[in-house]
């Protein structure tokens, strides 16, 4: 409490208003994007069932979809855990606390990227296995085509990615990082 009052009496009591209802407006919408998507991922897992469970679909098209529900489950998973990190964000904490967990929260997270490595690269296989890309011997080169294609797709989401959180959530952790430093000085 008293670096909140050091912070009013120096005038950033106006700037620390500011930043926590950007915060709040930021982690609330977050937090109705992963509740959107883990149940949309759910509900992507338990139709792609379907290519599992029906005896008319060939071998690697039943495959596709153990490929394709597994990676969905584990978007599910991964949003699911998205989503607990934002329903849990508490701002009656500690002036110092709550700026750290900002700050954390909307760093820039190699390790969030990787969570959904594993899904990417099941939904990589299940379309090459389901058939639309064969896996024969003539075939390969169109594999290997799809794969370009596919890993360009990614890099470009990725970037697209970067953009969005550059233009978003960069401000709001700059912000709180430099509060959090003047407030530990």
């Amino acid at each position: 409490m008293e670096n909140r009052a050091a912070m009013e009496q120096s005038g950033n009591a106006v700037d620390l208003d500011n930043l926590t209802g950007k915060l709040q407006k930021e982690d609330s919408r977050n937090l109705r994007l992963m509740r959107s998507f883990k149940w949309i991922y759910f509900a992507m897992a338990a139709i792609y069932v379907v290519m599992i469970v029906n005896p008319s679909y060939s071998i690697s098209y039943r495959l596709a979809g153990v490929c394709y529900v597994l990676a969905f489950i584990l978007f599910a998973l991964v949003f699911k855990k998205f989503h607990r990190e934002y329903s849990n964000v508490d701002y009656s904490l500690a002036l110092i606390d709550m700026l750290r967990k900002a700050v954390e929260r909307y760093r820039l997270n190699l390790k969030r990227v990787l969570l959904v490595l594993p899904s990417v690269l099941l939904i990589d296989g299940g379309i090459v296995l389901s058939g639309s890309y064969g896996v024969d011997s003539d075939s390969w080169g169109d594999v290997l085509v799809f794969q370009v294609a596919y890993f360009m797709a990614l890099t470009l989401s990725g970037f697209v990615g970067y953009l969005i959180w550059r233009k978003r959530q960069k401000p709001l952790h700059d912000s709180a990082k430099q509060m959090l430093a003047d407030l530990e000085c």
